[in-house]
């Protein structure tokens, strides 16, 4: 890939994923201000059920727009199928929003063993079916290459959703069923804004064959969303049954931060994920096997530098940002980050791209398992650390499953220096690990931190990009 081609696109996207990642993180001298480690344990439990059931309305269409959208060749075609699968995953979603309502003191007793006040697990599951309805809109921008214009909207979303939950919190003191409905409300204003603007611009209309074709890659992806989500959703779920509420949230605030981790990759995702298609549409299988590899590299280079920075220095965030009572999340981050480091080879969409809908639910199906098995001894014995931990090993090997699967059915000739560049992230994140836990002097820790950055800018020779992204900075400003 040529380098001032990747740098001119990865800068477009790195302003919202700035904000997306930014902006949960500023907030905390806000929110745990008014919230407690409680608090958060009762936020993470009710985005169990919310990411669950939302994850289930929307039955694998947004995945299936998304293959499908480059098999349409018509503008038309394009707007019917996306507004298809919206109409479908709304009338879920408000099938299970309405269940949810009506039934919610008796689902809290039943999931949860206990009775959140409010409606919490409502609003949940409200935000997390919303939140899944935007990214229709945000695919078809992504795969019209309208970069921009996803990024600014997304960026917008992040703010709206961000500023309506401090508004709830702060000034209303509606605690935590104020930072929920404030979070379900931005969402809506979004989701409002783009059908309005779409329907104007595009107009409206849903066409039942082209949502029939959907349906049939989707609905066999459906248990991989529910897999998936229970699956990362599983080791909060057992920490509250073993635990406290407060150990919870201090889980919850390690998530969080850590999962700027993950909210970068989705950036890079938006880069090279339609790339890869074309790669594969446009190209032999010969030339994808070696283009792909060239394509991905420098992006994993960005990713694995960001993540050592986050896991590296989330330490004195935490100092900077929390009260004292959510210091003791650092320690959690760093396995956290070392699992989504990891997590990079679950996000080339070889297996999409091959049409493998059915063996996808079965590896996430088998990732359940193996987060299961791992999880729950190691929660049951060690608590806070051994859900940080347990999620680390159960993803080292369910990303090797789903690696040794995606080769088989398309090839990407990765180089060694992905091999050798992941072993020497995780081992300095790991150093960084003892190093805290063995109570070594914070003079001596930082200077390790700095130095592995460093180190890495060198290895990878992530440091010719920031040059050249620092050179276009530059001249934009002149």
């Amino acid at each position: 890939m040529k380098k001032n081609n990747f740098i001119n696109k990865f800068l477009i996207l790195q302003l919202p994923y700035a904000v997306t990642s930014l902006m949960p993180i500023l907030s905390l001298p806000i929110f745990t201000k008014f919230l407690s480690t409680e608090d958060y344990g009762i936020l993470a439990l009710a985005s169990v059920y919310g990411i669950l059931f939302g994850g289930l309305s929307n039955l694998g269409l947004t995945v299936a727009f998304e293959r499908n959208f480059f098999q349409l060749t018509k503008k038309i075609n394009q707007i019917n199928l996306m507004w298809s699968c919206l109409i479908l995953s709304m009338l879920i979603l408000g099938f299970f929003s309405s269940i949810t309502f009506f039934f919610h003191n008796a689902i809290t007793n039943l999931f949860f063993n206990t009775n959140f006040e409010g409606k919490i697990l409502f609003y949940a599951l409200l935000f997390a079916g919303l939140k899944n309805s935007i990214q229709f809109f945000y695919v078809f921008m992504i795969n019209n290459k309208l970069v921009t214009t996803f990024a600014f909207i997304s960026m917008i979303e992040t703010i709206i959703v961000t500023t309506c939950s401090i508004i709830f919190v702060s000034k209303f003191k509606l605690g935590v069923s104020g930072y929920i409905s404030g979070q379900v409300t931005g969402v809506s204003l979004i989701l409002i804004f783009l059908s309005i603007l779409y329907i104007l611009k595009n107009g409206f209309s849903i066409n039942i064959l082209l949502l029939k074709n959907a349906l049939i890659f989707g609905l066999p992806l459906t248990p991989r969303v529910f897999f998936n989500s229970l699956s990362s959703q599983f080791d909060k779920y057992l920490l509250g049954y073993f635990n406290s509420l407060g150990v919870t949230g201090l889980l919850n605030i390690a998530q969080k931060i850590s999962y700027s981790s993950n909210n970068f990759l989705s950036s890079l995702q938006n880069l090279y994920g339609p790339d890869l298609y074309d790669l594969y549409h446009k190209k032999k299988y010969c030339d994808f096997k070696k283009g792909s590899n060239k394509l991905l590299y420098p992006y994993f280079n960005f990713y694995i530098l960001i993540c050592l920075s986050i896991g590296m220095f989330s330490e004195e965030l935490l100092l900077i940002l929390t009260t004292e009572g959510f210091h003791k999340a650092y320690p959690i981050i760093i396995p956290l980050v070392m699992f989504y480091v990891v997590n990079f080879f679950g996000t080339t969409k070889q297996l999409l791209i091959a049409n493998k809908s059915y063996l996808i639910s079965k590896l996430s199906m088998i990732t359940l398992v193996i987060n299961i098995i791992i999880t729950l001894p190691v929660i049951y014995n060690f608590g806070l650390y051994g859900a940080a931990w347990g999620a680390f090993f159960s993803g080292i090997i369910s990303s090797y499953l789903n690696f040794y699967y995606s080769q088989k059915f398309l090839k990407i000739d990765f180089s060694l220096k992905f091999l050798r560049n992941l072993l020497f992230v995780l081992l300095l994140l790991l150093v960084s690990f003892i190093l805290y836990e063995t109570n070594i002097n914070y003079v001596l820790r930082l200077s390790y931190k700095i130095l592995s950055v460093i180190s890495i800018l060198i290895l990878t020779r992530t440091y010719i990009y920031l040059k050249s992204l620092s050179n276009i900075i530059f001249r934009n400003g002149n």
